[in-house]
């Protein structure tokens, strides 16, 4: 899967879109949302922005998120989904970056 050009996208976030058999199988991400001139957002702005670009996703993939936690005061949120719907928010405008939310384990030496 290729991201939105303009959205960073964790390459272990891509991997395991790639990797899901079927659309039953959920994907947890965390996006931060783009900032108009790098300006933080306000709290409020931060949740009507999420709410839309989930609502533009759940219109477009036809599917809704089976969980998400908003960070109101960070800018950003968590998205449990299938992945055509991970794939269609990586993609949405409002997204500056995107992060699989698990990571490969690694043993620290």
């Amino acid at each position: 899967m290729k991201a939105n050009k303009r959205t960073k996208t964790d390459p272990e976030l891509l991997r395991q879109i790639d990797a899901v058999e079927t659309d039953d199988d959920s994907i947890q991400a965390v996006f931060s949302l783009a900032l108009p001139m790098k300006k933080l957002l306000d709290p409020k702005q931060v949740e009507e922005t999420t709410n839309q670009v989930l609502e533009r996703a759940e219109k477009e993939v036809g599917s809704k998120p089976r969980n998400v936690n908003i960070f109101k005061n960070l800018g950003s949120f968590t998205v449990s989904a299938d992945a055509s719907f991970i794939r269609q928010i990586i993609d949405d405008p409002d997204i500056d970056s995107a992060v699989a939310n698990k990571q490969p384990k690694k043993i620290l030496k």
